[in-house]
């Protein structure tokens, strides 16, 4: 059965609750675990950011993934600024009076108790007094995007609840700004640099792992491997028949030693096994921030998006006086569009990503703005704060 609304004007998403917690920017005991209004946030969150399910906190991951989500809202930080605006007004009304109260590390230390009472009144000030006002004006306008004609109707008539979903889009914006405005490019790896060269290496010419077959030269592909070591002369070699080689050498050394299980091998997997850990401090200064396109927004988007709908389904040949029952007019007679491609594209527009002359009437915008978008650009890419 299709939900259905009287009227777009009588749909109220409700506020979620605000928590001044002791931490402002901490997650304090999974306040919002059992928020109602969370529930597809939650159920956005196992497919954006999942666990595997071998890990013991895999049943409550995607509550800490709320709470930071809920924590932000609350207190102001999900909002349009970037982070230069965000720093300016952080020193202005928050560490600024802090400073002037509190100059030096001695009047610090002198008065730690009022120290730690100004400092927590700052943070609710500037939180409260001056985030929330532009949060809230931001996520205005987004609502009344969000709550168009064509996509209420769109959503009703796939059967999605249009309050809890409201949610579920804000925490993937969130998530995906976080992931995104703020990036950190990981090194890779000593295993996964000598996979990386293997592979190269295997596009000049087949690496077959066997050298008992006879050795036939190779036709003529172009490549080029180049060394150099610490400022000293390059060495180029370019000739396809030694990249061949090198190729057949580094992969069946791999394969023998990672059967044998020698302690090489065993070296680069724990070594690549550490950088796979993201929590290790020293490790994540190792890493260099770089500037993510807005492509990649929209890529992670639509990924994310499309196994989230790919369960609702809808019967076709509804009007949308169908589903917003109180419509008249020529617009009541329309059919509502349950094309998810549309949905999406149109929701692209409705968290910002892109203008609505490109992405409302198009259901093939994404997919036409995503041509030759290089996923490269994600690789080692990871939430500063969505990770456990």
């Amino acid at each position: 059965m299709i939900k259905t609304i009287a009227n777009i004007k009588n749909v109220k998403i409700a506020e979620l609750p605000q928590y001044k917690t002791k931490g402002i920017h901490l997650v304090d005991d999974n306040l919002f675990e059992d928020e109602p209004l969370l529930s597809e946030a939650h159920r956005m969150s196992e497919i954006a950011c999942p666990v595997p399910s071998s890990n013991e906190a895999a049943s409550t991951s995607s509550w800490h993934c709320c709470s930071i989500f809920g924590n932000r809202y609350a207190h102001g930080m999900m909002n349009g600024l970037n982070g230069r605006q965000l720093e300016s007004l952080r020193d202005r009304f928050c560490y600024d009076s802090i400073r002037e109260k509190y100059p030096t590390k001695e009047s610090m230390e002198k008065d730690q108790k009022g120290f730690i009472a100004t400092y927590k009144a700052s943070l609710q000030h500037f939180c409260y007094d001056v985030l929330k006002p532009v949060q809230d004006k931001y996520l205005d306008d987004m609502k009344d995007r969000f709550l168009s004609q064509d996509i209420v109707a769109t959503m009703l008539a796939l059967d999605i609840d249009i309050e809890q979903f409201w949610y579920a889009l804000l925490w993937l914006k969130d998530f995906i700004d976080d992931r995104t405005d703020s990036a950190i490019e990981y090194y890779d790896s000593p295993l996964e640099s000598y996979q990386k060269m293997i592979c190269l290496l295997g596009k000049v010419a087949d690496v077959d792992n066997n050298l008992e077959q006879e050795y036939e030269p190779s036709s003529e592909v172009k490549g080029t491997l180049t060394l150099k070591v610490d400022g000293n002369r390059k060495l180029v070699v370019s000739n396809p028949d030694t990249l061949k080689l090198l190729g057949n050498i580094l992969s069946d050394y791999l394969k023998a030693n990672e059967a044998s299980g020698s302690d090489g091998y065993a070296i680069l997997r724990q070594i690549h096994e550490v950088y796979e850990n993201k929590g290790c401090n020293h490790l994540r200064l190792e890493g260099k921030p770089r500037q993510v396109s807005y492509l990649a927004k929209i890529y992670l988007f639509h990924t994310y998006m499309s196994k989230y709908l790919s369960e609702y389904s809808s019967k076709k040949n509804l009007s949308v006086a169908d589903v917003i029952t109180e419509m008249s007019g020529v617009d009541a007679g329309k059919l509502v569009s349950v094309d998810k491609e549309l949905l999406i594209s149109r929701l692209v527009w409705v968290v910002g990503y892109g203008d609505k002359k490109r992405f409302c009437d198009n259901p093939r915008a994404v997919k036409d703005a995503l041509k030759g978008f290089n996923t490269n650009a994600l690789r080692h890419l990871v939430p500063n704060e969505y990770e456990y």
